[in-house]
């Protein structure tokens, strides 16, 4: 059921990169406005407050003061925002920016929190299985890191498309809402990043892992284009918060911890889905997020079974949303087309005899 589900979506994925045909249907009506956008993603992040609380209250871990004071800093911009996309109902594009702000705002905090405190749960390590699954796929991790070290053109513009995937997903949010047509899309980038972040997260509490570069170790005093420090930035993190009774958690400094599934992986993945219908778009997101996917086992230090999984976790997202988009907006189309045959059928036609 899983892969048939997976395979619509891809199916979907491929055939929507183009523009779209006369007449043809999104799942979205573009007359819909981020007024009018489903509330769930901001229950999602409701919930999950709710659960980093209780965590928090129950000593799992603290926050810092720094920290605190981020978190109201963030849920102010947010309420804000979302007081700027109300005054704005009438200016789609403004309203649409705002909505985006008052989200990413509220979500980020909240889901990093999240991220840290489910790792509190000291599940084994698993990179000897994470490993053996690479080996079985034939991918040798140590052989892709020696091969991209004579490419140093190569790794420079993958560092920075790995590293960049924070602001050129923001980018490719405002460029999508400047297209009234595909603007409705921004609510798809909102839906897919919030539950593609959670499934990887919770996926990823059965999966916890040092990563490839902490777990081989190797020695790149012989790769003159690799760092050493590459990969491993998340270690002492996870460690503290499997072996400290109450850790601290500071935001600043608070790298992501999932190995498996690559969240990196399923967020290029969604970054190309969601422009597709501008050729334009659709063909940079193409180009950037695929270098970026290709990076990913380098400078995020992933097993190739965890862009596997990455994959698999967008193309289930988007296949549930695409069901999801369907149920939602089921009584707008009928709605709309009711209102234009009424407006349209000629006036001899209602007349009696």
């Amino acid at each position: 059921m899983l892969s048939l589900i997976a395979h619509r979506a891809f199916a979907a994925f491929l055939s929507g990169h183009g523009k779209r045909p006369e007449g043809a249907k999104d799942d979205y009506p573009a007359s819909i406005g981020a007024q009018d956008w489903p509330v769930w993603p901001w229950q999602l992040i409701g919930l999950l407050a709710l659960i980093d609380g209780a965590f928090l209250a129950l000593g799992r871990a603290e926050l810092t003061g720094s920290s605190w004071l981020y978190v109201m800093g963030s849920a102010g911009v947010a309420g804000l925002a979302m007081l700027g996309s109300g005054w704005l109902r009438s200016h789609a594009l403004l309203c649409t920016l705002f909505r985006g702000i008052a989200f990413s705002a509220l979500a980020w905090p909240v889901l990093r929190i999240f991220n840290y405190l489910s790792m509190t749960i000291p599940f084994p390590m698993t990179d000897a299985l994470l490993a053996q699954w690479d080996a079985a796929l034939g991918f040798d991790w140590l052989g892709y890191l020696q091969w991209l070290n004579q490419y140093p053109p190569l790794l420079l513009l993958m560092d920075m498309t790995y590293t960049g995937l924070e602001k050129y997903a923001a980018a490719f949010f405002v460029l999508i809402a400047l297209f009234p047509d595909s603007r409705h899309r921004c609510f798809e980038l909102i839906a897919l990043f919030v539950s593609t972040a959670i499934l990887s997260m919770v996926i990823g509490i059965f999966f916890p892992a040092l990563a490839p570069m902490g777990y081989y170790a190797p020695d790149v005093s012989g790769l003159r284009m690799i760092d050493a420090g590459i990969g491993i930035y998340h270690i002492d993190n996870l460690a503290a918060l499997r072996e400290q009774a109450s850790p601290l958690l500071n935001l600043s400094d608070m790298p992501g911890l999932v190995t498996f599934p690559s969240f990196h992986t399923a967020m290029g993945v969604v970054l190309i889905y969601v422009c597709r219908g501008n050729r334009t778009l659709f063909g940079i997101s193409l180009v950037i997020n695929l270098l970026m996917i290709a990076a990913t086992p380098l400078f995020g230090s992933h097993y190739l079974v965890d862009l596997i999984g990455g994959v698999a976790v967008a193309l289930f997202a988007i296949a549930a949303l695409r069901r999801a988009e369907r149920s939602h907006y089921a009584e707008v189309r009928p709605q709309g087309r009711l209102l234009v045959a009424a407006t349209e059928r000629p006036v001899d036609s209602a007349a009696g005899p």
